[in-house]
Formats: structure tokens, sequence, C-alpha cells
């Protein structure tokens, strides 16, 4: 089997191919879309429920930036089943209970959690709005994690999120997301 050349290397190797994937992502076309079209349409094949989180999931709702992955909830039985079912069936197995593509390099990061709320999305299951925002700002409160925060501001922008969403939110997170639309304010009364 030949080795596969992650996604992340490729990008850094060639500036070139790596403006192309980049314009390409904004059309839906690049490496990382392929990829999230065909493990999704893998997950429910095998009927393993999920949510599209991270970067594509906030491009799913609206808000597009460049990402070199694809992030997905499943519960631990999903993984499980991911891991027997897919690797050397297209994909390989990677950092942890991750897995890469091995078409086009591209790492899908499989994160374990028991229940989430989804909403269909152009035919993906994405994780709901309320969810994603609230998971960001919960990671964002860690080290290294400030480019989650900002990601939040910037759904709060492109999608004009109104203070009284921070009631959809949970109790824990409510206060940070209150704090991070309030320098915002000016942008969002245009």
């Amino acid at each position: 089997m030949t080795a596969v050349i992650p996604y992340e290397q490729r990008l850094n190797a060639d500036r070139r191919w790596a403006l192309m994937e980049g314009s390409m992502h904004f059309e839906n076309e690049s490496s990382v879309f392929t990829s999230m079209l065909r493990i999704v349409k893998r997950l429910e094949e095998l009927q393993v429920p999920y949510a599209l989180i991270g970067a594509m999931a906030m491009f799913m709702h609206g808000y597009r930036r460049f990402t070199e992955n694809v992030d997905i909830l499943v519960s631990k039985e999903g993984a499980e089943t991911c891991r027997e079912s897919l690797i050397g069936s297209g994909y390989c197995s990677d950092a942890g209970a991750h897995l890469r593509d091995a078409e086009t390099g591209v790492r899908i990061k499989l994160f374990l959690h028991a229940a989430f709320e989804t909403q269909l999305i152009d035919g993906i299951r994405c994780l709901t709005l309320s969810k994603l925002v609230g998971l960001k700002l919960e990671r964002g409160q860690f080290p290294g994690r400030l480019r989650d925060l900002g990601d939040v501001q910037e759904l709060i922008l492109t999608l004009r999120l109104p203070e009284s969403f921070a009631e959809r939110l949970t109790p824990s997170v409510r206060e940070s997301y209150l704090e991070l639309r309030r320098p915002l304010l000016p942008h969002l009364q245009d």
C-alpha cells in the first residue's frame, strides 16, 4: 500500500497548490470538501450517528474559513465501528482515534461524545449552531485555543447573532458569549 501524504504536508510543500486548494475550498471543491462528503456518506452507510463540528460545521452554518481537516463527533461505539470498517477501506489510521482519507490525505478527527444535537444542512448532519458556539466557547478557555474564541466572534459578526442568542447556550458559557459580543456592537448596528 502506498504511503498517504498528509494534506497539511502537501499544503506546506507547494504554496501554489495550497493557494489553488484555498480557492477551491470556497467553491466547495477542495480536498477537504471531498473528504467531508466521502466520510459523511460512509458514516450514513454504516448507520453511525455523527455531527459535523469545527470549521466545516461553521462553513455549513454560514461562516466561511479555510481548514485542513474534518472534525466529527461520534459515540464511542461509532468510533469503534469507523475504525473496524473504514481502516483499509479508503482510510488509514492517524494519531489517536483519528483517520486519514487515503485518497486526499485529509485528516478526519473523530471526537467522542455520548449525545449531540444536530441539524441537517445540505444533507449533512451538523452540530446545531447553539451547541457549536457553546463548544467553541468551552474549548476557547484552554491554552492555545484562542482561535475558537475568534471563531465565535466571526460567527457573531457574520450571522449577526443577537444578545438573546446567549439564552440558547448552556449557563456556563453565556457570559463568555456576551463578553465576546460587546466589543462588536458598533459593527452589528450597521
